[in-house]
């Protein structure tokens, strides 16, 4: 018995060792992800909203494939999920529209501990009040803690921005604070994004086909915005009123 309990011991470590390094990876991802957006708004010269519907196409023919490819025997149906698991895709495509825009205003490292700070906050409140049938967590004081370090991170970083004179310096109090309450709001929807997929994943039975679903709404909201503003732009270049 002692054997099997050190085995069991000894395979939960390294599943937490690994779910630990998937996470730390996946953290790398958005200031990539921002980078490479921003990058590409520079040079294609596009609109935020453009550049964030492309990012998002993207990613939906990525996810969509790897959900044909993986096709477990389970049933699944759309009709029997409730409405608001289709709202995933929703609130990504606020958070890539946010990032591609903010990123350009704030730089990365202040709009990236916005955007956690936003995240925690709501990772938070989900875990106090158990939303959507979540299990309930009441924060401990390391938790309280690391929140107020990461209020305290955030002030020390818009302020040095402030003092080396970065492009934050010629823009008014009023619209910064305006830009870092966007930081945060755009984090903020991650965590109830993940909840919603999370959901839809119960109903699909798979994450990728949850996945493709967040991502294909995401692609749909983008595209349609994307095709009004080109139209209002091609309306103004041709003296029609708007």
């Amino acid at each position: 018995m002692c054997a099997s309990f050190r085995a069991l011991s000894t395979a939960r470590v390294r599943t937490r060792a690994l779910l630990s390094l998937a996470l730390r990876l996946a953290s790398l991802r958005s200031p990539a992800q921002n980078g490479i957006n921003t990058a590409l708004k520079e040079t294609a010269g596009a609109s935020a909203v453009v550049i964030a519907f492309a990012s998002f196409a993207i990613s939906t023919v990525a996810i969509v494939s790897a959900a044909i490819i993986h096709r477990p025997a389970c049933d699944f149906s759309l009709l029997g999920m409730p409405w608001y698991a289709y709202c995933g895709g929703l609130l990504g495509s606020g958070y890539v529209f946010g990032a591609v825009y903010l990123t350009d205003q704030l730089g990365f490292a202040v709009f990236t501990i916005c955007m956690i700070l936003g995240q925690i906050l709501v990772s938070l409140a989900c875990d106090v009040t158990g939303f959507l049938a979540e299990a309930r967590r009441i924060p401990s004081t390391m938790r309280i803690v690391a929140i107020v370090g990461v209020f305290v991170g955030a002030a020390l970083i818009s302020l040095d921005n402030f003092e080396g004179g970065s492009a934050l310096t010629a823009k008014p109090p009023a619209l910064v604070g305006l830009l870092l309450l966007g930081g945060i709001v755009t984090g903020s929807g991650m965590p109830v994004q993940a909840l919603l997929n999370g959901v839809a994943t119960r109903h699909l039975g798979t994450p990728f086909r949850a996945s493709a679903l967040s991502f294909a709404g995401g692609t749909l909201v983008l595209g349609s915005i994307s095709a009004v503003a080109a139209l209002d732009v091609h309306a103004r270049a041709n003296g029609v009123p708007c």
